[in-house]
């Protein structure tokens, strides 16, 4: 009889400690734009912004009533846009490359919420980020020209693997703040813009060069609780 006592105690508070989680852990999907491009002392005065998609899944755990721990692991894409002009009086060479690198990013943030039906939040912490793949793809041309007539002489596509010359492993910091508008019990919506720089180099061969990802994203998506 006592055994059947202790048994049914233990159950008692798995069943607690059960109802305990499931009131302070939500889950989250999301997915958005991403601003990306290169920074450092080091980096091109010709990169631009370039363009690409971010998604991912993420734990909501509350810590107390307005702080939380939300572990996330997402698809990024980073990288830049180059293009340059360069020439002189009888000839003109331009390049225009995208630089691809798309990463597994697990970020650490503690989150801030303040509101009730519709909350504001900031968030802030470090970030792992493993490459997927990396790769250059573009054109570049050579013209000849004169006073009145220009010819192209040589045009080129350009679409090479830059992995092996890329560091597998990034890390950094990402910050921002959102918003969420809660839609029921078990269900919000969400808004969040966030800012993402790394502190590592990316060129692997060249790692004392100050070459490093930073990227804008915006993204909306939903929370729910099971």
């Amino acid at each position: 009889m006592r055994k059947i006592h202790i048994f049914i105690i233990c159950i008692f508070f798995c069943t607690i400690h059960q109802n305990i989680l499931a009131q302070k852990i939500l889950f989250g999907a999301k997915g958005g734009l991403n601003f990306a491009n290169i920074t450092g002392e080091d980096s091109d005065e010709y990169a631009n912004i370039k363009f690409g998609w971010c998604f991912g899944g993420f734990v909501d755990y509350k810590l107390n009533s307005f702080l939380s721990l939300r572990p996330e692991l997402n698809y990024t894409e980073r990288g830049c846009y180059f293009e340059e002009a360069l020439g002189t009086i009888t000839t003109l060479i331009t390049k225009k490359y995208n630089y691809h690198y798309n990463y597994l990013e697990i970020p650490i943030l503690l989150k801030m919420t303040v509101g009730n039906q519709v909350k504001m939040s900031v968030f802030g912490g470090p970030y792992a980020a493993f490459l997927l793949s990396a790769r250059i793809r573009g054109k570049r041309k050579m013209e000849e020209r004169t006073l009145t007539i220009s010819h192209v002489i040589l045009s080129e596509t350009i679409n090479q693997n830059i992995e092996a010359e890329t560091n597998f492993f990034d890390t950094g910091f990402s910050f921002g703040t959102g918003f969420v508008l809660q839609k029921s019990a078990t269900l919000s919506l969400m808004i969040d813009l966030c800012y993402t720089v790394g502190f590592r180099s990316i060129d692997k061969n060249n790692p004392q060069l100050d070459i490093r990802h930073e990227a804008m994203a915006m993204n909306a998506g939903f929370i729910f609780k099971i």
